[in-house]
């Protein structure tokens, strides 16, 4: 027997069942919760030495049920994963540079400079580094934790320079309206807050978007970007048997 409020133990009867059990629960009148498994002994138990008393049922048999129900249903419904179409493979990115543009451009005299250059020459080997051993757009950005639509722009570029150079005019952002906030935040804390509590903010403050959104803008744009910590991971659940 253990309180269900402070974790101790309470006491230890010898047998599992009503008749055991009956007794200990007429000596203790003020319980007005029984948490229990789903064995019927506890039930009649409780029912007639508790009557008043409130029965439930303890978290472990909860994920337990829910666990064997979903099991059930999935494995009753396994001919509803036969047929499907295999995975159609990813198509290769079309080229954002046209090729008449790259012909004849090798010289590097007037190549950008600056960290955003920087960043780009490096971002686009990588991209095309990995382009080449095959892998994949979804696949790649998983691999590197951006957004696919970051790598996607360095896959379609056949050259690092064209991230810089004549760069699109960027269309406006539901971002756009907190990047003045985010900026200011960051400069406060000396870069020392996370993105993830950026968007906790931010979404406070009425924006609707995802976390990767502000996570891929913070690592472009933010200084330092070094000093991003990532967000805690989510906490585990941990199941405990008696």
């Amino acid at each position: 027997m253990i309180d269900a409020e402070t974790h101790q133990v309470l006491d230890l009867l010898p047998e599992r069942d009503a008749a055991t059990l009956a007794p200990w629960l007429r000596a203790h009148p003020g319980i007005k919760v029984i948490c229990r498994d789903r064995a019927g002994a506890y039930a009649d138990a409780a029912a007639t030495a508790a009557p008043q008393a409130l029965q439930v049922a303890d978290r472990f048999h909860l994920w337990q049920n829910l666990a064997v129900a979903v099991e059930k249903t999935v494995a009753a419904h396994r001919s509803c994963l036969r047929g499907l179409p295999p995975a159609s493979p990813e198509s290769e990115p079309e080229w954002e540079t046209p090729v008449e543009a790259a012909l004849g451009q090798g010289d590097e005299a007037d190549d950008p400079t600056g960290k955003f250059a920087e960043r780009a020459r490096t971002h686009h080997a990588l991209v095309h580094d990995l382009l080449a051993q095959g892998m994949g757009l979804r696949h790649m950005a998983r691999h590197l934790d951006w957004g696919r639509h970051t790598v996607q722009r360095y896959a379609r570029a056949s050259r690092w320079q064209d991230m810089v150079k004549g760069r699109k005019r960027q269309l406006p952002s539901k971002l756009d309206p907190f990047k003045p906030y985010l900026t200011q935040r960051w400069a406060e804390t000396d870069g020392r807050i996370t993105v993830l509590d950026l968007h906790r903010e931010i979404t406070a403050r009425g924006f609707h978007g995802h976390y990767s959104t502000v996570r891929d803008w913070a690592r472009r744009d933010l200084p330092q970007r070094e000093g991003i910590t990532p967000p805690p991971p989510p906490p585990s659940v941990r199941q405990v048997t008696g």
